[in-house]
């Protein structure tokens, strides 16, 4: 059994990889999907890559008496184009909205329920939430141009055994 913080990053990367011109989006950003270090080498672009950011326990739920406690687990994905390419700009603005439109549809589900959050093989895990972007600062001559699109995914889990 894999702790609820992977099996949230592997739903979510599963997610990802749906994000397809066939599959109706503006992008094939999902077809080079990978969950990587941020240091790591891409092997193809344009590339889409989930990296962990934080695990924190969300205020007052990690409390001794407590049976279980709130976590906000933050991810980022990062979205490299070619930086020479003259459509590079608008390639990462357009897989920046099918990322967020793939995260947050998905974590709102069909009924537009935005609490009814992401589910695994096990149950329910928690919302998404979207906090934001940047352009990833690279250096001259860098072989990607990149943003980073950062997100939350909020799950209980049981005090002291982040199993369950």
């Amino acid at each position: 059994m894999m702790p609820i913080s992977e099996r949230v990053m592997a739903a979510v990367l599963d997610q990802l990889s749906t994000i397809t011109l066939a599959n109706g989006y503006e992008t094939d950003a999902g077809a080079n999907a990978k969950r990587l270090m941020p240091s790591a080498e891409l092997d193809g672009l344009p590339a889409l890559v989930l990296t962990e950011t934080s695990e924190l326990p969300n205020q007052g739920s990690a409390t001794d008496n407590s049976a279980s406690m709130s976590i906000a687990l933050g991810f980022a994905v990062e979205l490299h184009g070619a930086p020479d390419a003259e459509d590079t700009p608008a390639w990462l603005g357009r897989a920046r909205a099918d990322v967020k439109r793939c995260l947050l549809g998905w974590s709102a589900g069909l009924t537009g329920d935005r609490k009814r959050g992401v589910r695994d093989a096990d149950g329910q895990i928690g919302p998404i939430t979207y906090l934001g972007s940047d352009l990833v600062a690279q250096p001259k001559g860098a072989y990607t141009a990149a943003i980073n699109v950062r997100f939350v995914c909020t799950y209980k889990e049981t005090f002291g055994d982040p199993y369950h």
